[in-house]
């Protein structure tokens, strides 16, 4: 993760940390920035992780695919953590599973992008979010929370 700034919820200052891009990883699987190969996971199936949209990933990939349109409020995955105590306030996770493919079989919808991924094309499969977040009364409670310890010492 990396730290992307304080963010404001709720009233109250955060710290927001970012998956920007997947680092470059051999043991992880990670052969380019914002790519991670699951192959070895989904064996026999080319199943490569990215964010939605290909947000982050190499622009030639978002340039293969008609109708990606990627944007860092839907799909960035942070999480924002409060800076006395660490606990984590706001939080989203979005991944998208892409399935590599020579170019022969999708010739209409993909160009070549061999030196991205070793492969012709990326065909983005299924992405998802799972999104949390305190409630404004939850933020509230927490701030009385920490006023009352804060004026008991």
């Amino acid at each position: 993760f990396t730290h992307e700034g304080d963010v404001t919820f709720e009233g109250m200052d955060l710290q927001r940390y970012s998956l920007l891009n997947l680092p470059r990883s051999q043991q992880f699987y990670s052969l380019q920035d914002g790519l991670a190969n699951t192959t070895a996971v989904y064996a026999p199936l080319p199943i490569w992780l990215t964010a939605p949209h290909f947000y982050k990933a190499p622009a030639a990939l978002r340039a293969a695919v008609r109708g990606m349109a990627p944007s860092e409020a839907e799909h960035l995955s942070f999480v924002s953590v409060d800076k006395q105590s660490g606990f984590a306030f706001d939080a989203a996770s979005r991944l998208q599973y892409n399935v590599a493919f020579p170019k022969t079989m999708f010739d209409v919808l993909f160009t070549c992008n061999a030196s991205v991924t070793n492969c012709d094309a990326m065909w983005p499969w299924i992405w998802g979010s799972k999104e949390g977040r305190l409630t404004p009364n939850q933020a509230d409670d927490y701030k009385a929370l920490l006023r009352r310890a804060n004026t008991a010492t």
